[in-house]
């Protein structure tokens, strides 16, 4: 059973603080990184460039694995959260538009216009939970200030959500914006 992002394990895959990183160099310079492992980190960043997945193949799993893993992942949790709000409705509302018709199918007519817009409609509320996006990545990696830093974002997020319902419902219109 897949977990939602919030609650799985936390494990980067690249380092996060210079003592992540075993370094050694046989040249004289006492600095590390010296210029020959700067010119190795250098490199291994052009790779990545190249190819995202290389990080992935260092620690022992394939391209094919990550993205078996991720679909997988992705439809037990999809599948564990049919029917419950907003993602019951995408898939319904997806399903109604699609006819259950496969992606492939569909890809010939998608410039092409489609049913007409009276049925249309749009929902415009302040969220159920208050700065849900914070809460799943969780605190920042701010050390001290971290605390500080996720209270003032929720508080932020909480002036924005207010000041785009007054937008959106006609509210008054301030001459300067609301400040926190």
């Amino acid at each position: 059973m897949s977990r939602p992002p919030s609650t799985r394990p936390r494990v980067s895959l690249f380092p996060q603080t210079q003592q992540d990183l075993t370094t050694k160099c046989s040249c004289p310079d006492a600095a590390n990184p010296c210029k020959h492992l700067a010119a190795v980190f250098y490199l291994l960043g052009e790779r990545f460039d190249q190819d995202p997945f290389l990080i992935f193949r260092l620690r022992g799993r394939t391209r094919e694995e990550i993205l078996g893993a991720l679909r997988a992942g992705r439809q037990g949790y999809g599948a564990e959260r049919q029917g419950h709000g907003a993602a019951a409705a995408i898939g319904a509302a997806a399903e109604k538009l699609t006819d259950g018709r496969p992606l492939e199918e569909l890809i010939p007519t998608f410039w092409q216009e489609g049913a007409p817009l009276e049925h249309f409609t749009v929902s415009i509320a302040a969220p159920e939970v208050g700065a849900v996006l914070l809460k799943r990545l969780g605190a920042p990696p701010l050390g001290q200030d971290a605390t500080e830093v996720s209270a003032t974002l929720t508080r932020t997020y909480a002036i924005v959500t207010s000041q785009a319902l007054d937008l959106a419902f006609g509210g008054e219109e301030e001459d300067e914006p609301a400040t926190a």
